[in-house]
C-alpha cells in the first residue's frame, strides 16, 4: 500500500477550497470574470493556477515508480476510475439538474456540465495517458524519449483544443462539448504532475535552490498587471500568459508547501484540516453544488462598490470553509452505508 505524502494531501485541501472559493463568487455573487477584475478580487490570482494545480496534483499522484502496466492492470485500471469518475458524478449531475430544474440533455451537452465537468475531463486524462502507456508498450523507448514523447503528446493535445483550432477541423460544437475537448487544454499540467513526479529528486533539488524559487515568485507577480491588458482578453496570447502563469503558480504552491511540509503535517491543526478535505475531494467536489448559495447578489454588489479585497476574501473564505463543513458533514452521513460509500464515493469493497 502506498503511504500518503501529508504535504500533497494538505495541498489538494488547499485547492479544493479555493474550488468553493471561486465558486461561491461566481455562483453566490454572480460575479463573472470581468466583474471580479474591476473589483480587484484576489480569486482573478487565484484562476490562473487553481484548476491547472487541480490536474498537476491528478497526474503526480497517479504515477507509481513501481506500477507494471500490463494489459490486466490497464484494464482494471479503467474499470476502476470509471467507476469512481463517472458513475457518481453522472448520479450527482442528473440529481443535481433535476433538484434545481435544468434541462438534463441541454447539461449534459454543456462543455461545463452543470459544473460536474471535472472529473469527466479527469477521466478523459486517465484514458489519454493509458495512450501513451500503450504507444510505450508497442515502441521500446528510454525514458528520457517517454518523456519527450508525453510532453509532446501534451503539446499537440493543447494545440487542438481551443475553439478556432475544433471549428477548422470541422467539428459541431456541441459535440465538440459533449466531449470536453477545449477543456483537454489542462493535460499538460496533467502530464507535468507526471513528468515531476518522474523526477523528483531532480525537482527538489531545484525546490531547495533559494535562486529559482525567488525567480519564479517575481517572474509570476510581474505578469500580474497584464491581467488587466484587454490585448489578452482574446488570442494565443491569452493562452501563453494563462499557461505561463498557470506553471509557475503550481510551482510556486508547490515550492511553499514542500517547504513548510512541517505544517501541514496530521500533529498540526492546519495540517489535519486541510488534509482531511485533501482526502475527500470527490465528496466535497460533488456535493457542493447543492449546498454553495445563490442568492448572495447583494452581497456582491456591495464589493463592487466598495472595493475591499481582503475583506471579500476572508468573508468568501468563511463562506467557503462552512460550505466545505456541511459537506464533508453530508459525506459521512453517506458513508455510514456501505454500499452508497461504495458506489458514491468508490470505497473499496472490503471496507463494506
Amino acid at each position: 500500500m502506498n503511504k500518503r505524502i501529508e504535504y500533497i494531501d494538505a495541498m489538494r485541501g488547499f485547492t479544493m477550497i479555493l474550488v468553493v472559493l471561486g465558486h461561491i463568487i461566481l455562483f453566490g455573487y454572480q460575479q463573472s470574470e470581468t466583474m471580479q477584475l474591476e473589483s480587484n478580487s484576489y480569486n482573478t490570482l487565484f484562476m490562473l493556477f487553481r484548476m491547472p494545480l487541480f490536474f498537476f496534483l491528478s497526474g503526480f499522484i497517479l504515477y507509481k515508480t513501481d506500477c507494471i502496466w500490463t494489459n490486466k492492470n490497464i484494464f482494471q485500471f479503467i474499470k476502476k476510475k470509471f467507476k469512481v469518475q463517472i458513475i457518481p458524478t453522472a448520479f450527482f449531475m442528473v440529481l443535481f439538474n433535476y433538484l434545481f430544474k435544468f434541462n438534463q440533455l441541454t447539461s449534459l451537452f454543456d462543455l461545463y456540465k452543470s459544473g460536474y465537468w471535472f472529473t469527466f475531463t479527469l477521466f478523459e486524462f486517465f484514458l489519454l495517458y493509458i495512450f501513451c502507456i500503450c504507444c510505450f508498450k508497442i515502441i521500446s523507448l528510454s525514458q528520457r524519449a517517454q518523456d519527450i514523447f508525453l510532453l509532446s503528446f501534451a503539446i499537440i493535445v493543447l494545440l487542438l483544443s481551443p475553439y478556432p483550432v475544433i471549428h477548422q477541423l470541422g467539428i459541431n460544437q456541441e459535440v465538440a462539448d459533449l466531449c470536453g475537448i477545449k477543456n483537454l487544454q489542462y493535460f499538460i499540467y496533467f502530464i507535468f504532475g507526471v513528468l515531476i513526479k518522474r523526477h523528483f529528486s531532480f525537482f527538489q533539488k531545484l525546490l531547495n535552490n533559494g535562486y529559482s524559487s525567488a525567480i519564479l515568485l517575481l517572474s509570476f507577480f510581474i505578469t500580474l498587471p497584464f491581467l488587466k491588458n484587454s490585448s489578452f482578453i482574446n488570442g494565443w496570447t491569452n493562452y501563453a500568459f494563462h499557461f505561463y502563469s498557470g506553471f509557475t503558480g503550481i510551482v510556486l504552491v508547490f515550492a511553499f508547501f514542500y517547504k513548510y511540509q512541517i505544517v501541514f503535517t496530521q500533529q498540526k491543526w492546519i495540517g489535519y484540516f486541510l488534509q482531511h478535505i485533501g482526502r475527500r475531494t470527490l465528496d466535497i467536489y460533488l456535493l457542493h453544488y447543492f449546498i454553495v448559495p445563490r442568492n448572495l447578489q447583494m452581497i456582491g454588489s456591495f464589493f463592487m462598490e466598495h472595493k475591499n479585497p481582503c475583506l471579500e476574501f476572508f468573508f468568501t473564505l468563511f463562506l467557503a470553509i462552512l460550505v466545505i463543513c456541511i459537506c464533508l458533514l453530508i459525506s459521512n452521513i453517506i458513508r455510514i452505508s456501505p454500499i452508497l460509500s461504495h458506489y458514491l464515493w468508490g470505497t473499496k469493497k472490503t471496507e463494506i
